[in-house]
């Protein structure tokens, strides 16, 4: 397990997580705001496989612990995988199996 860095990811709830995600998405994909669905899959925006890992290491640094190159692929939408974020980081520690 991997420890949360809690000075940071503590003070991160869904919305935050949410608006970074969408942010991303639209800077990856090249697209306007009203364009975005948090509940659309990554893949619709044009994200490939070389985007997601980007995008996971991208999303580590800004949460403060390390998380699977493929959780875009367990968490397929922005609204789900703010979500489950947001859970892991209510907890002091990630969940077992994602280092």
């Amino acid at each position: 397990m991997t420890q949360l860095n809690s000075n940071h990811v503590a003070q991160l709830s869904q919305q935050q997580l949410t608006t970074w995600l969408v942010n991303k998405v639209i800077a990856i994909a090249k697209i306007e705001a009203h364009e975005i669905d948090i509940n659309e899959q990554f893949i619709n925006y044009g994200l490939n496989s070389v985007d997601a890992v980007t995008l996971s290491g991208e999303l580590e640094d800004f949460i403060g612990y390390e998380i699977p190159a493929s959780i875009m692929y367990e968490f397929s939408t922005i609204n789900e995988l703010a979500q489950h974020l947001s859970r892991d980081i209510d907890s002091p520690f990630a969940i077992e199996g994602e280092k």
